[in-house]
């Protein structure tokens, strides 16, 4: 057979997905023609189809020197250097594919995408915006531009062009559920589960909208139907960190405790892993602690940390030493005084001791098992009493009912749009006579302050243990889902906690109190932007008490 029906046999084989006729086909010809870039780009194609990079990589160096002149062997050897995460030679191959054809929209976009990735915005606009220019149907660019625009802060332009995206291709997955994310971050639920669904319909088995519409249904509180939901993709994915992480947080939530502690330790593998730290130290699988020292570690938030510490006691009961390990020196004073606690540091310093054991604060319920359910009550958190006693005097001139707010939490907070209120939100509580407001806004990121005449002490407040001494002595607490709720409950001080439609997994669902904290009152959203009728509604019991 000649080289040349060879070779149409070997290109048909390889539109027709037969991967192994294809390179035979192609190896056969090079027998005769070694040095054939033609030949050396496709048996390249071939072998990269069949998930051989090495020597894929090997065959379209080689097409590339043997015809430097031609783009799209530079092209297509950039888009294996990517697949091989060799981000710079890979850049360097699409600069090269550009500098012989700079209209070439397909190494204009690969280009762009590698700025993307590496956060390199403005090039990474140049290069999509001419790529659409060039080619204004070609599908991946419009959707990265659509990414671009999002992580540009534009949701108005990131919504354009992934709507151009499905324009051109309505079965497109990414765009689906790209957009469908975009619409749940502006609330509109309707929407996102539009979306979601309209990728599942074109693709049942693809797990990111399957994800996303199970966690839109845990957010809606529909969570049995999240839970089976998750199950099913599991059955398609059984090692999919990320299914399992959201699992947990619907098991939690409906106060399956056994299953969701033992599905939130895939925290550690998700797409955004949460830090693993001091892994050099056996962790604790449940041992006899006597005579042993354990070291317990912050690893997320500081809500966390004072929602877990808790737990410590439990572990000293059992006859172990526990350090514990806080985040900075914000927290770690306040985190020494829980029960239990032997010594406390500050992440990244040196400890005092070789520990026999760790684990992470968020891992103790699950370590514990059944011992761990129900949780140690409050109080279990202890400012020193000079504090309290500094705190109380400091605020003992204020009058009538003497109520701490704090209105939003830490702006980079996933969530912190839904959870925080705006200034305006807090005017009703101005109306009110007989009560003598606190801000409880703390640190770098106060917000605007609120039309509430409050006294604000933030200056004089160092820490959490000032933090903690001057809730202690207030009446009452009102506030956000932020870490002054936890430290509120953990001091046994009465707080109203102001949730959000999507609630974080620990409040649970349709519950007016809280399995953690029980001087907590929970005052939730019923549907999204309703905070004016959950303040209407605080501002009713508020008027009670002070009658």
């Amino acid at each position: 057979m000649m080289p040349d029906q060879l070779y149409r046999q070997g290109c048909e084989a390889y539109t027709a997905m037969n991967y192994v006729r294809a390179e035979a086909c192609f190896r056969q010809c090079l027998e005769q023609f070694p040095d054939n870039a033609d030949l050396r780009n496709a048996l390249g194609s071939v072998l990269e189809a069949q998930g051989l990079l090495d020597e894929a990589s090997q065959n379209l160096a080689l097409a590339c020197q043997l015809r430097p002149d031609c783009a799209v062997f530079h092209y297509n050897f950039a888009n294996l250097l990517r697949r091989q995460h060799k981000r710079k030679e890979a850049e360097e191959a699409y600069i090269s594919a550009l500098q012989i054809n700079s209209e070439l929209s397909e190494a204009l976009h690969g280009l762009g995408s590698i700025y993307l990735e590496a956060g390199k915005l403005e090039p990474a606009e140049a290069c999509l915006q001419r790529a659409v220019q060039i080619s204004p149907t070609y599908i991946p660019a419009l959707y990265d531009f659509g990414q671009l625009r999002q992580r540009l802060g534009d949701p108005a332009g990131a919504e354009l062009w992934y709507s151009r995206c499905i324009e051109n291709d309505p079965q497109h997955l990414p765009a689906l559920n790209a957009l469908g994310l975009l619409r749940l971050s502006q609330n509109s639920v309707k929407d996102a589960r539009r979306l979601f669904e309209q990728a599942l319909a074109a693709d049942p088995g693809y797990l990111l909208s399957r994800c996303n519409l199970a966690v839109l249904d845990t957010w809606c509180g529909r969570l049995e139907e999240a839970i089976g939901a998750f199950n099913e993709a599991l059955e398609l994915a059984p090692c999919d960190a990320d299914l399992h992480f959201n699992l947990s947080l619907a098991l939690l939530a409906v106060g399956n405790f056994e299953d969701g502690w033992r599905e939130h330790e895939w925290r550690f593998l998700k797409s955004n892993p949460v830090a693993v730290h001091h892994e050099q130290i056996p962790r604790w699988q449940g041992e006899s602690l006597l005579g042993k020292t354990i070291l317990v570690h912050a690893e997320q938030g500081y809500g966390d940390s004072l929602q877990f510490v808790r737990y410590v006691q439990m572990l000293a009961q059992g006859g172990a030493t526990v350090l514990v390990e806080g985040q900075d020196r914000n927290i770690t004073p306040l985190l020494s005084t829980a029960g239990g606690v032997s010594v406390a540091v500050n992440r990244g310093e040196p400890l005092p001791v070789s520990p026999d054991f760790q684990l992470p604060m968020m891992s103790l319920a699950a370590a514990l098992g059944k011992r761990g359910w129900p949780p140690p009550a409050p109080p279990y958190l202890y400012p020193p009493s000079e504090k309290t006693a500094y705190w109380r005097e400091r605020i003992s001139f204020l009058q009538g009912l003497k109520v701490g707010i704090a209105w939003a939490g830490r702006p980079e907070h996933q969530n912190d749009t839904n959870r925080s209120l705006t200034p305006e939100l807090c005017n009703p509580f101005a109306k009110l006579e007989g009560i003598s407001w606190v801000s409880l806004q703390f640190g770098p990121h106060c917000p605007q302050p609120i039309s509430v005449p409050f006294l604000d002490l933030a200056d004089s407040v160092s820490d959490f243990c000032d933090s903690a001494s001057l809730i202690s002595a207030l009446d009452l607490v009102i506030t956000v889902d932020s870490a002054i709720v936890h430290l509120a409950g953990a001091l046994g001080v009465p707080a109203w906690l102001l949730l959000p439609w999507n609630p974080d997994w620990r409040w649970m669902h349709n519950r007016q109190d809280s399995v953690w904290y029980p001087s907590v009152k929970i005052y939730r959203q019923p549907c999204p932007d309703s905070w004016s009728e959950v303040i209407s509604r605080v501002v009713c019991d508020l008027g009670g008490i002070l009658k």
